[in-house]
């Protein structure tokens, strides 16, 4: 191989050693890549493990204050998956508004059904939303807003098109 390389002419010895280094650069780049999307897993992970051992640790507590929120809670006002479709219609519509609701998925664990669902409206205004979600409040801790998107209409820009995913507890019994 050397030998090779010395038998050149100088400007293919030049080409040569430009391609060499800008392959080395490349699949160094590509290295330090690598190493840093590794430790930022390396360091979400051990975020992740330190909170988890630290909710293994506060089991007791977290069972005590689950157990001691079941007794505020009346089982009567909790809704499952379709009453929670039910409850948002009914809502929508009392604010004003025309409502799309996805289908429920559920989440379950031994005290509670989590269920949750995404409700979207199109060419709402912003007082009917509004009225929605002061409506949500009202309605805490049984239904809860985790999440909500508001865009501008494109064809009128006074409303707004609005996503929200809203969750409802369920007291398993």
């Amino acid at each position: 191989m050397k030998n090779f390389f010395l038998t050149r002419a100088m400007r293919e010895k030049m080409l040569m050693l430009l391609f060499v280094g800008l392959a080395a650069f490349i699949w160094l780049s590509s290295a330090v890549r690598r190493g840093r999307v590794f430790l930022a897993d390396w360091r979400g992970t051990a975020i992740e493990l330190a909170s988890q051992g630290k909710m293994l640790q506060d089991r007791a507590r977290i069972e005590k204050q689950a157990e001691a929120a079941i007794k505020h809670l009346d089982p009567t006002k909790t809704l499952d998956g379709t009453r929670l479709n039910g409850e948002l219609d009914a809502i929508g519509r009392q604010a004003g508004l025309s409502p799309n609701i996805d289908s429920p998925t559920s989440t379950r664990t031994d005290q509670f059904t989590f269920h949750s669902t995404q409700i979207t409206f199109q060419k709402a205004d912003l007082e009917a939303l509004l009225r929605f979600n002061d409506e949500l409040a009202k309605r805490s801790p049984y239904l809860g807003l985790e999440w909500c998107s508001l865009t501008v209409d494109r064809a009128n820009p006074r409303q707004l098109n609005a996503a929200f995913r809203v969750s409802s507890t369920e007291i398993r019994r």
